[in-house]
């Protein structure tokens, strides 16, 4: 082989200028609170018990901690190197088994963002050596920027043996490249400081369902805790933060591990529930919450020891539910103007469902109850500003790996990327707040009419009282009694009629909601009955030559076949129009005759008159066809039960009418039965009321439910039913107005 060939090919080399150090800081650390926050962990993970802050007149900040110190093999190996991963490997601080809170050397770049000059002190026990050691270095930025070649970068140094000083780190930033305002120290305790204060109180402690640091004694009794002070204040929270969060009203605590959830609802004076649901997927990473209710309400602060003004300002300046990674908090989550669990966002917008699928598999709201202010718990939702709370993770500093699966920091300490793991997390927390929510609604509703309850009681019993004084009154006249008893007998009676009738209102209501589920169901079973029948039928016939008693039976049954056909073919339609989109070009007319059809026999087979006075251009309102349909059927079926309940009406007549203006549609429907009494005009609106008898009437009285429900449906749409005054030669007359733009759609 040639020498030309034995020689090697020639290489390349990265070169790296020192200005990467400064780039880095400033794409890395965002802002001076954030650099600070980094620094403060970084004191975290030496196993210091405080980090002590000391800034004076923009000219210089000391961050010093009581740690375990630096070597100058851990100074040149670690501190020195970027990017080490360290903290990737080791996972836990040596002394008190903290979870490492730093990563990927964030600390020292958060060093270069704040000033240009820097002076590290550090002092730490050697191994090797047997003794400690003080290293003191200085950094002049402006200067090493100047540098070509990072690799060369020269940082002088003095090396102190045999030292007596505390082990520990003192920084010294000079030179500052911004202002440190009070607004930037604000910051950093909403970040950093409650998790060594107030929040301390929601830690998962050794022994919880969960343990965030998977079996180390993150929170053990050898640990003596963090704190920090700044200017000499320390800052742990000030005022009534334990207190406050001892005497919540509403609690729920939520445990992920293993694939396992569990979470607990806890209202003091009314027990505690849990739900656990069990993952299927390879998503799993420890998660613990602690979230404390507070709703505004009376006497929730009274009696425990504690200012309720100061109280209620701590819940407002501490409102929220923060993310905190290995102990230190995440931002944004929680903080000011932060919605990331979307409570503001949907109590807001008045959203009557639950976000999570889980809610809505565990405690789904009726449809009954969703159009219903006063039952539904969305209306209610627990917002930021009721709740104090906070969540636990525990992100691993690895590179690569699976990314989805798992939560990642994003690379300037804002939160975590939008991966799958992370909206897990939060579809978990806003599910705790769901069922937090559902509890709280549940409760109410019951306390609700436990007073309820205690009031008509104590009503009774003052009437009996006032009773009883009446009978041994002397100074009344015998007259005088007998009537003043009577009318407050009558009274009492009314009273215990109006209970009665107001729970049988509420549980037909309810038992009303079991029909819908019965309707797809029985037409099927409609269809399979009339077949039967028809083949029986077939058989009447083959016997009408025998005897002609056969065959008109024979035809009978087929009348009747005739007709449950069609309302069975009309209840298919109807279930199937509930989901059929809104079609903005279809013509009112042909809906209103659908609508009637089921009861066209009753009407041909009395002679009555229907006049449908619409014009074929007129189109239906931006309503589902069945909804449209729905009410056209009540009204009409109403005015048809009112001829039937008037014999002795000379011309009966329904009259439809239907028309649109600008903004609505409108719909009226009269008729001249039997009219409605004026007396019960006021309660045709009432659930189980009816002015028809079920005497000779083939369609029976009804249940009461018609009116009501056309009512609710109406009001749910911002639409509008009234009884009006009917114009002449009809005696009662009930109005539909449609608004032209609903949340359907068409204007």
């Amino acid at each position: 082989m040639s020498e030309e060939k034995k020689k090697k090919d020639p290489t390349l080399q990265f070169r790296i200028q020192s200005r990467l150090l400064q780039e880095l800081g400033e794409r890395l650390v965002s802002s001076p609170d954030v650099a600070i926050s980094e620094l403060i962990k970084n004191a975290y993970d030496a196993d210091s018990p405080s980090c002590d802050i000391e800034y004076r007149s923009n000219d210089l900040l000391i961050i010093r901690d009581r740690g375990h110190g630096m070597t100058l093999d851990d100074l040149k190996n670690r501190w020195m190197t970027i990017a080490t991963g360290q903290k990737a490997e080791e996972q836990y601080s040596p002394r008190y088994r903290r979870l490492l809170t730093g990563s990927k050397g964030v600390g020292r770049f958060a060093v270069r963002s704040l000033g240009n000059y820097l002076e590290l002190i550090t002092t730490a026990y050697d191994p090797e050596k047997k003794y400690k050691t003080t290293v003191e270095a200085t950094f002049d930025w402006s200067q090493l920027d100047k540098t070509d070649d990072l690799l060369k970068l020269e940082v002088p140094y003095k090396l102190t043996e045999r030292s007596d000083e505390p082990t520990g780190t003192t920084l010294k930033i000079t030179k500052l490249n911004t202002d440190i305002t009070e607004e930037v120290f604000v910051r950093v305790r909403n970040e950093v400081l409650r998790i060594a204060s107030p929040l301390s109180a929601l830690r998962p402690r050794k022994g919880d369902l969960v343990e965030i640091d998977k079996g180390h004694a993150n929170f053990s009794n050898e640990d003596p805790g963090f704190e920090i002070t700044i200017n000499g204040q320390n800052e742990k929270e000030k005022g009534p933060a334990s207190l406050v969060l001892e005497n919540y009203v509403g609690r729920v605590v939520v445990s992920l591990e293993d694939k396992k959830l569990k979470v607990d609802v806890d209202f003091k004076e009314h027990g505690t529930k849990r739900i656990e649901h069990e993952f299927d997927d390879k998503m799993v990473f420890p998660v613990y919450a602690d979230i404390r209710y507070f709703p505004r309400r009376k006497g929730v602060f009274s009696n425990k020891g504690i200012d309720g003004n100061k109280a209620w300002q701590w819940v407002r300046d501490n409102h929220g539910v923060g993310i905190y990674d290995k102990c230190f908090r995440v931002r944004p989550y929680g903080m000011d103007q932060d919605d990331w669990l979307m409570l503001d966002r949907d109590s807001a917008h008045n959203k009557r469902d639950w976000r999570t699928k889980l809610a809505k598999m565990y405690f789904p709201i009726p449809d009954a109850d969703k159009p219903n202010p006063s039952r539904n718990p969305m209306v209610n939702l627990i917002t930021n500003f009721q709740v104090v709370g906070a969540v636990f993770v525990n992100t691993q500093s690895r590179f690569g790996g699976d990314t989805q699966h798992e939560l990642v920091p994003s690379m300037d300490r804002q939160g975590f990327i939008e991966n799958k793991a992370f909206r897990r997390l939060r579809g978990i927390i806003r599910f705790a707040i769901e069922f937090l929510t559902d509890e709280d609604k549940k409760i109410q509703l019951r306390l609700e009419e436990e007073e309820r309850k205690r009031k008509r009681e104590e009503l009774k019993r003052e009437l009996k009282q006032a009773i009883d004084q009446i009978q041994r009154s002397t100074t009344l006249a015998e007259s005088d009694k007998k009537r003043i008893i009577t009318q407050y007998e009558t009274f009492y009676h009314d009273i215990r009629d109006l209970e009665e009738y107001d729970r049988r209102s509420r549980q037909g209501l309810e038992l009303m909601g079991f029909l819908g589920v019965l309707a797809g169901f029985m037409t099927h079973e409609h269809q399979s009955a009339l077949y039967e029948i028809e083949q029986i039928t077939a058989l009447l016939d083959q016997f009408s030559e025998q005897d002609a008693r056969f065959g008109k039976a024979a035809a009978n049954i087929r009348n009747n076949i005739k007709r449950i056909s069609e309302h069975v073919e009309y209840t298919q339609l109807f279930i199937k129009g509930i989901n059929t989109p809104v079609n903005p070009e279809l013509r009112a007319k042909p809906r209103i005759r659908h609508a009637i059809k089921p009861l066209q026999y009753y009407v041909k087979e009395r002679g009555y008159k229907v006049h449908i006075d619409v014009d074929d251009k007129v189109l239906m309102p931006a309503v589902p066809i069945a909804m449209y349909e729905g009410i056209v059927l009540n009204l009409f079926s109403n005015a048809l039960k009112a001829l039937i309940a008037a014999p002795n009406c000379d011309d009966p007549v329904i009259r439809i009418c239907a028309w649109t203006d600008a903004g609505h549609h409108h719909l009226t429907v009269c008729d001249n039965g039997v009219g409605i009494p004026e007396k019960a005009k006021n309660r045709i609106w009432d659930p189980l009321f009816t002015t028809t008898s079920s005497i000779d009437n083939p369609l029976g009285s009804g249940m009461g439910l018609g009116l009501p429900l056309v009512k609710r449906v109406m009001e749910t749409n911002n639409g509008k039913i009234e009884l009006i005054s009917p114009s002449n030669g009809f005696k009662t007359c009930f109005k539909a107005t449609f608004p032209r733009k609903t949340r359907y759609g068409r204007n």
